[in-house]
C-alpha cells in the first residue's frame, strides 16, 4: 500500500499554495508525522484517504489551505489507484466544510 510521508503532504500543500494563494508554512511538522503515521496504519485504501482527509482539516498542521491540502493528498491517493470523485465545486466545498464542523 502507499506510504503517505510527511515531507509528501508538506510539498504537495506548498504546490498547492503556489498554484491558487495563500500562506506557505507549516504551524507544526510533528502533527504532518502523526497524519503520516495514522495514515500509514491504514491497509484499506479509502480508510487511508478518510484519515488524511479528516486529520488534515481537523488537526491543521499548515497556515492556510488545510482542506485544499487534504482534498489533494486524499484525491491523488484514490486517483493512483484508479478512482476518480465526482462532484461540482459547491458539493465538494459543502462536503469539507462539514468534515471541518
Amino acid at each position: 500500500m502507499d506510504v503517505i510521508t510527511a515531507d509528501m503532504i508538506r510539498e504537495i500543500h506548498d504546490e498547492l499554495i503556489k498554484e491558487s494563494g495563500g500562506s506557505l508554512g507549516v504551524l507544526n511538522m510533528g502533527t504532518l508525522e502523526y497524519i503520516s503515521f495514522e495514515c500509514d496504519r491504514e491497509t484499506d485504501l479509502f480508510r487511508k484517504a478518510s484519515v488524511v482527509l479528516h486529520e488534515i482539516i481537523i488537526l491543521h498542521p499548515f497556515f492556510d489551505g488545510n482542506k485544499r491540502t487534504a482534498l489533494a493528498v486524499a484525491y491523488l491517493l484514490l486517483r493512483k489507484h484508479g478512482y476518480r470523485l465526482q462532484a461540482d465545486r459547491d458539493s465538494m466545498i459543502g462536503f469539507l466544510l462539514q468534515v471541518a464542523s
